[in-house]
């Protein structure tokens, strides 16, 4: 397959740049919300948009970030910075048409909005065949704990972050690691950057803050950078 990711976009439009004809998959890593220089109208139409893509395009994928998932339930407010009150309603209503996963793998790449830790992996269900599987069960069965977990690299205080929160340095510090190779966001300092362990590779493409850029992966291969 031949297959687009692109990281934290936060109400950027960048993504009209892409021929999505040309992908298998096109892969959104989730943060759709929340933005520093933004307003409401800006980022709420580009939600919109993103909705009315993926109606148009049967090979969109939109991942949630933790940004987004904030806006998903009143009990959820103000549990990730940035959350605007303001917009709440209506930013909940456009996620419920996004059809938005946890986690998707194709060609055995995983993709999340921040990374899997072998250690959060161990404290969830997973008897599904595969790894994707088990974490949309978990995170659609408890939302909150994936909103909440979080290590004190993020001001939390587990041992280790869930998929829409973990910091690019837990994975660098974990000894025993996931056997697949993954492409996330998140982690914007550390975006571009590239850990390999045990022969498998993981990327932050988190990179949008620096420059215009998706990355593409074919048959399963590591990621070249696309411009757009």
């Amino acid at each position: 397959m031949k297959i687009l990711s692109i990281g934290d976009i936060h109400g950027r439009n960048i993504w009209k740049k892409i021929n999505f004809a040309e992908y298998d998959k096109v892969i959104f890593l989730g943060d759709y919300l929340d933005a520093h220089r933004l307003s409401n109208l800006e980022i709420l139409n580009n939600l919109e948009e993103l909705v009315n893509l993926g109606n148009t395009y049967s090979n969109v994928v939109f991942l949630i970030g933790n940004h987004d998932l904030q806006y998903t339930h009143e009990d959820f407010a103000f549990l990730v910075s940035g959350y605007r009150e303001s917009y709440q309603k209506e930013a909940a209503e456009l996620l419920t048409q996004l059809n938005w996963q946890f986690a998707v793998e194709f060609d055995d790449v995983l993709y999340t909005h921040a990374g899997l830790l072998k250690k959060f992996y161990k404290t969830i269900a997973h008897n599904d065949k595969k790894i994707s599987e088990a974490i949309n069960k978990a995170g659609f069965t408890d939302p909150l704990n994936f909103l909440t977990t979080v290590h004190p690299m993020r001001g939390g205080n587990f041992e280790a972050s869930s998929p829409i929160w973990c910091d690019f340095r837990e994975l660098l510090l974990e000894q025993e690691s996931m056997s697949i190779n993954q492409v996330f966001g998140h982690s914007a300092r550390e975006g571009g950057m590239i850990d390999r362990k045990n022969g498998f590779w993981r990327i932050c493409i988190d990179v949008l803050t620096k420059s215009n850029q998706a990355y593409e992966i074919e048959d399963g291969n590591f990621p070249a950078v696309i411009p757009l």
